[in-house]
Parts: C-alpha cells; sequence; structure tokens
C-alpha cells in the first residue's frame, strides 16, 4: 500500500514537470514516431494541438539523423540547430536540443535559444562598429596578448594536458601537466608529437581518426593509451576542436588529453564486482565516488575565474548524471535474470516442496529468500541512485512532508500502537517529496526498531540555529551503540542478522544522499537499549 501510494506520487510529480516545464519535452517509440509532446514543445513549434503534428517522426529531423551513430554510440547527444523545416517555414527558430535514447523510445528536449542567437549576431555587429580607430585597435591587440597570456597560464595549472598543432597536425605547443605525462621536453614534442608514445596496435587506428576529422572539421573525441614517464601505458581521453579564420578555413587544432586510467581501472573492477557479492559491488560503487568527488575538488582548487568554474561544474553535473544513469541501468537491466530466478524457485518450491529429504526443502528455501534479498538489494540500489536527482525546489511548510509521511505509515502506526508527538516546524525551501521521503524513512525505522513489548513513542522537533534549521526525529526504541553511528549510513550496512528485521540495508543512506544534495548534514545520538534521536539540517529560506 505504501509502495503504490509512493509509486502515484512519482507519477503525479513527473506529470506535473511534463506540464509545467519551461523545455519543451516530445516522447517518440522505438520505432520513432511521436506519442506524446508537453504544452511548452507545441509553443516552441507553433501549433496549437498535439494533433497538429502526431503524425511526425523523430527522423524527420534531419539534424538528428545526421547524427544517428552518435546517438547509438552515446545514447545522448546535444547540438544546436534551427527547428526543423516541417515547422515555422517563415521564421527562423534556435534550438538547444538534448536527445536521450533508451529501450523504450527516445527523449527529446528543446530550448528555444532564437534570443541568445540574435543577441550574439547583434553584438558582432556593434564590435564591428566600434572598433574605429587606431586607439581603441590598439586596445583590442593589448587585450588579445592579455587573453593569451591567461590562456598560457591556464594551460599550464589546469591538471589535464593541453595540447596545440597547425592545420595539418604538426604540434607547437603542450603544457607541463602532457609533457611530464609523456616524459618529453616541449622541444622534442615539436619534432616529433607523442604519436611514438601510442602502442604499436593504437597508432593506426589514431592516425586514421585524426585525418578523418582533419578533413570534416569536426570535433575530435577519442580514448588511447600513451606511454608514461613510469613506463606505463595510461588511458586518455582525448579531444580537439578546429581552430578558424573567418572564411572558415581551419588554421589550427587545439584540445586536451585527460588520464582517466583511474577511472577506466574503476569502470573494469565494477563490471567485475557486478558478478560477484553485493559488498564487492558496494566497495566499487564508493570508490568511483570518492575518485568523483576528488576530481570536483581538484578542479575547484585550480579554477579563479567564475566563467571557468560554471564550466566546469557543469561538465562535473554531466559525470554525475552518468554515473548515476549507470548505476540505474546497470541495476535495472540485473533485475531480469533475476526475475528469471525468482520464478523458477518459486516454482520449484511449489511443486517438489514436502515430496524431498528435509534437507531438500531447506536448500529451497535458502534459494527462494536469497532470490528475494538480492531482488530488494538491487531495487535499493535503484531507488539510491535515483534519489534526489530530480528536485524541484519550492517553499512549504515541513508539516506538510511530515504529513504526508504519517499517512503512508498509518497501518504500521496502528500496528504497534504508536504514540506520535509532531512539533510546529519552520518553512523551509526544498523538493517536498525528497523530504516527505527523509521523514518516512526516519519514522519507519523508528517503528521497526522498537523495544518488544513497549509502546513506541516518537517525537518531531525542529530549532532554528544561525543560517539553517536543525530537525531531529527521536524515539525509545532498541538504540544502537556508538561505534555504529556513521557505518549506518553507509549502503547495504546492517546492524543486524538477515531476517532479524525487513529492509535491505539502503534506507538511511538514501536519507543521506537527500540531504547532502540539499545542502545539509545528518547524524544520530544513541544508546542501545535507550532509544535514538536522528538529527538533520536544511538551510533556510
Amino acid at each position: 500500500m505504501v509502495k503504490n501510494d509512493i509509486k502515484r506520487g512519482a507519477n503525479s510529480q513527473r506529470d506535473e514537470i511534463f506540464e509545467n516545464s519551461p523545455l519543451g519535452i516530445l516522447f517518440f517509440n522505438k520505432e520513432g514516431k511521436l506519442i506524446d509532446a508537453n504544452p511548452a514543445a507545441l509553443k516552441i513549434i507553433g501549433v496549437k494541438s498535439f494533433d497538429s503534428i502526431k503524425d511526425i517522426t523523430i527522423w524527420d529531423n534531419e539534424d538528428i539523423k545526421l547524427r544517428t551513430n552518435e546517438l547509438d554510440k552515446n545514447m545522448i547527444i546535444r547540438f544546436k540547430a534551427t527547428l526543423f523545416p516541417n515547422f515555422r517555414p517563415t521564421k527562423v527558430v534556435f534550438i538547444d536540443w538534448i536527445v536521450t535514447k533508451s529501450n523504450s523510445g527516445f527523449l527529446v528536449q528543446m530550448k528555444d535559444i532564437t534570443a541568445e542567437e540574435q543577441a550574439g549576431i547583434d553584438l558582432k555587429k556593434s564590435v564591428n562598429l566600434e572598433i574605429k580607430t587606431r586607439d581603441e585597435l590598439d586596445r583590442v591587440i593589448e587585450e588579445l596578448r592579455n587573453a593569451k597570456e591567461e590562456y598560457r597560464v591556464m594551460a599550464e595549472t589546469v591538471p589535464y594536458g593541453v595540447w596545440k598543432t597547425d592545420a595539418k597536425g604538426k604540434p607547437t605547443y603542450a603544457s607541463p601537466v602532457f609533457l611530464e605525462l609523456l616524459d618529453m621536453v616541449l622541444s622534442d614534442f615539436k619534432e616529433s608529437g607523442w604519436i611514438n608514445k601510442l602502442p604499436p596496435e593504437d597508432v593506426e587506428p589514431v592516425l586514421r581518426k585524426w585525418a578523418e576529422h582533419a578533413k570534416t572539421g569536426e570535433m575530435m573525441d577519442t580514448e588511447h593509451r600513451v606511454k608514461g614517464a613510469d613506463k606505463e601505458y595510461h588511458t586518455i581521453l582525448e579531444r580537439g576542436l578546429p581552430v578558424r579564420d573567418d572564411k572558415g578555413n581551419i588554421i589550427s587544432w587545439v584540445g586536451i588529453n585527460l588520464d582517466i586510467t583511474e577511472r577506466k581501472q574503476i569502470e573494469e573492477k565494477l563490471e567485475i564486482a557486478l558478478e560477484k557479492s553485493e559488498e564487492e559491488v558496494k566497495e566499487v560503487l564508493l570508490k568511483l565516488a570518492e575518485a568523483n568527488k576528488a576530481l570536483e575538488l581538484e578542479l575547484i582548487s585550480h579554477l579563479k575565474s567564475k566563467d571557468e568554474l560554471k564550466q566546469k561544474v557543469d561538465e562535473l553535473e554531466i559525470a554525475n548524471n552518468e554515473i548515476q544513469q549507470f548505476t540505474y541501468i546497470t541495476s535495472h537491466d540485473l533485475q531480469e535474470p533475476l526475475r528469471t530466478m525468482a520464478s523458477y524457485a518459486q516454482l520449484i518450491e511449489r511443486r517438489y516442496k514436502g515430496q524431498l529429504d528435509s534437507d531438500a526443502d531447506d536448500f529451497i528455501e535458502y534459494m527462494v529468500d536469497g532470490v528475494k534479498r538480492m531482488k530488494a538489494m538491487i531495487q535499493g540500489l535503484l531507488e539510491y541512485s535515483r534519489a534526489g536527482t530530480e528536485e524541484t525546489i519550492r517553499e512549504f511548510n515541513a508539516n506538510m512532508a511530515v504529513n504526508s509521511a504519517l499517512s503512508s505509515l498509518q497501518f504500521a502506526i496502528s500496528e504497534c500502537n504508536a504514540e506520535i508527538v509532531v512539533d510546529k516546524l519552520p518553512i523551509i525551501s526544498a523538493d517536498e517529496s525528497q523530504i516527505t521521503r527523509v521523514f518516512l524513512n526516519l519514522i519507519g525505522n523508528a517503528l521497526k526498531f522498537h523495544k518488544e513489548g513497549i509502546k513506541p513513542k516518537i517525537h518531531i522537533s525542529a530549532e532554528k540555529k544561525d543560517d539553517e534549521h536543525i530537525f531531529s526525529v527521536s524515539d525509545n526504541g532498541i538504540g544502537l551503540e556508538e561505534q555504529y553511528s556513521d557505518k549506518i549510513f553507509e549502503v547495504f550496512k546492517r546492524l543486524h542478522a538477515i531476517g532479524e528485521y525487513q529492509g535491505a540495508g539502503i534506507g538511511l543512506a538514501i536519507v543521506k544522499r537527500i540531504i547532502d544534495r540539499h545542502g545539509g548534514r545528518i547524524w544520530v545520538e544513541s544508546e542501545l537499549g535507550k532509544g535514538s534521536t536522528f538529527y538533520f539540517t536544511l538551510p533556510k529560506p
């Protein structure tokens, strides 16, 4: 019952986001046929009803059609282009397109950027008119010199390799980070480049790809290995862009090389771990998160310009989304063979339980129970990967979130005759559904871990302190030892034997993830046998 309520709430929230989103959203099925469009999409396209566009397919958009290979490879593409000619033939509309492919079809997001594009055109005209006098020209030249110096400083301080070649691919520059990785000096780099640092089997594919991009002038994006100063091969992510003159001719190439050896090693470990126990899965996911956090801290420490910092944060957010999507897809795909195992295990239980010896009955029971627990853990991992990823921040009274949680837990409250006291709570700025989930987990745990034979008593309160609200959920339950006060917030961490209490051991990890994404903190104060008090903070609106 509680799961159905939560599911209906999530569906309602998705419908609300779909209808009210300022972005145009189009859904196409696997064959590419349009199946739904939100009001913003209809407005951007310039039609009043869905019936006006119901017969189009995703392949009617030539810009998407030309990027089919890229979409099949990366599952997501983003580009800027005018609205396809099927619509608004008398008006040019510039669109920022994001196309996502999944097993069920295609999600297309549209943002009208006509005003921004026009502003850029107008700005270029304005600049051309302003540069008239010699003094202004000298000023522009000086600014260009400064920009070049700023580029040099940035290239020598960022934590990844930066390189430049002429139009034909002859190296002209490499940053210290890249030279250190290759164990080369700049003069040698300019003479021979880094092709000799590649393993023999990678040389031909890299040269072929370089030739293709040099011919088309498209951005180069590839992974390959190079031999580092430690004489070991490092995997690098290489991206290069052409620099063009006013006539569109390529005059040079600039790019970056990022050492992703550690990330590739972690990804390989993750693939292995998914075939093993849940403890190994947890360890690899935590390492991946730590590596991502370390990258974030390193970027913040090196980037000083506000614009540069915003750009890198956006890139980091994309990386986080890719990790979350990877976790979600991996966990989702694991469920299909698990369903097959569960079906056959339950079939064996129904047909043969009681017909074999007692050991066989025990083995069947262990198998069925193990499948159920693994299913619960995978479902928990799915929920953990999605927690806090879709947020709608607004101001609301925190009592509303508590009341929603209590309504969902009504059966459990009645079953154990719990006494719950809720103080007057403050107005907060957060995602209401996520905060409801926080209270749902904390109150649900207080009910689950109550003392046998003693009426559960739960008190929910809040206080203001400095620039934050501190919430507390107290109970008179079984409590826990102080040494476990941090470990209980880890994924799959259980303090009790399997079967003693229900659950996959991921609820508090989800709570911590939600609070972290809201800029808060969470901790517990408890004593074994004397109850627990969970505290969490949220910034004031």
